[in-house]
């Protein structure tokens, strides 16, 4: 099970670096990359969540439903994508894509104290080095404008 989960997130990485490149390819407003982003999601994965995967939506409270509503579909799927499409377009893909590998090092600090998970001596090696390494590809080269 632990390959198909890291095919999955190699295939979920492929995707989203591609969509970074053409934000560069095709330049578009980033308001309109996030717009066409998102509801061409939802067009292609609301009919098959709705017909074909199992649900138990209507057991949840309303109250429930419309904070998930607006955390995940509102302030993770548009706020973060626009924001990201406004850094691809001022620092270029390859800022960006070195700098999101600073994620992986904050989400593992942050679940320290939020969520008190231990941090191993390995876990901390592998962050320094993935830090180390976005730190060093994000700087500029001398002479390189």
């Amino acid at each position: 099970m632990q390959m198909v989960g890291d095919l999955l997130f190699l295939c979920g990485s492929s995707a989203w670096a591609t969509f970074t490149l053409l934000l560069r390819r095709y330049p578009m407003p980033p308001l309109a990359a996030t717009v066409t982003t998102t509801l061409g999601s939802a067009v292609v994965y609301l009919p098959i969540w709705w017909l074909f995967l199992p649900s138990t939506l209507d057991q949840a409270p309303v109250a429930e439903i419309l904070m998930q509503a607006v955390y995940q579909g509102v302030l993770v799927v548009f706020v973060a994508m626009l924001l990201y499409t406004l850094a691809v377009r001022h620092l270029g893909p390859q800022t960006v894509a070195l700098l999101m590998a600073v994620v992986p090092g904050l989400s593992a600090l942050a679940a320290v104290p939020l969520l008190d998970e231990p941090l191993s001596m390995l876990t901390l090696a592998g962050l320094a080095a993935v830090t180390a390494g976005a730190v060093l590809g994000a700087r500029q080269a001398p002479g390189i404008k």
